[in-house]
């Protein structure tokens, strides 16, 4: 039972930029292409031809975009006994807090509506509390294997009385499974967890 990845620095990806004053840019082009009909129809229909590709392309750029990964910054080994992140060892039973959320894999595709862009699968990201301070690593999720393997992970920490914060996909997950309030009950009875 071991999950076994990299580990990446995505502090310095930067968020999806703000394009809204590019459309409106696109509207006001289209507006004055109208406007001008009656005194040039030549740049009229110039500007209003302009402003339909700048629209295409708008709606379009993002097509088959890749999402950064980071920075790599090494290697990262999780066992019910112990995680390893660059050859720094914790124990388990040591750590105080943890939240672990998993996100898509690699080559995702995440699709819009003008189109998809394609996941680097680096979202996920493990966070715990060890020794008073708190630590974050964010890994990078290549395949349904590896889901597969940070599976038994977890069911080994919950069964060694550890509580993990765990989201899958966005959601409130319990070893990877959305439940339902009688089903969590039966969970944290199951793993003695409070």
């Amino acid at each position: 039972m071991t999950f076994q990845s990299h580990i990446y620095d995505r502090q310095h990806i930067a968020n999806d930029t703000n394009e809204w004053p590019l459309f409106f840019l696109l509207i006001a082009m289209l507006l004055l292409g109208y406007l001008v009909t009656d005194i040039n129809g030549t740049l009229s229909f110039t500007i209003i031809l302009m402003s339909i590709i700048g629209a295409i392309y708008y709606t379009y750029k993002d097509w088959g975009k890749k999402e950064e990964e980071g920075q790599y910054a090494g290697e990262i080994l999780l066992t019910p006994d112990l995680f390893t992140f660059n050859h720094e060892t914790v124990k388990t039973s040591d750590i105080q807090t943890m939240k672990i959320e998993i996100s898509y894999t690699k080559g995702h595709k995440h699709w819009h509506s003008h189109g998809y862009t394609i996941d680097s699968g680096t979202r996920s990201s493990l966070e715990f509390t060890f020794k008073g301070s708190r630590r974050q690593y964010h890994f990078q999720i290549y395949s349904e294997r590896q889901v597969a393997d940070l599976k038994l992970v977890l069911e080994a920490l919950y069964e060694k009385g550890i509580f993990v914060n765990e989201y899958y996909l966005g959601e409130r997950t319990y070893l990877l499974a959305k439940l339902s309030y009688e089903d969590i009950q039966e969970f944290k009875k199951r793993y003695k967890l409070g």
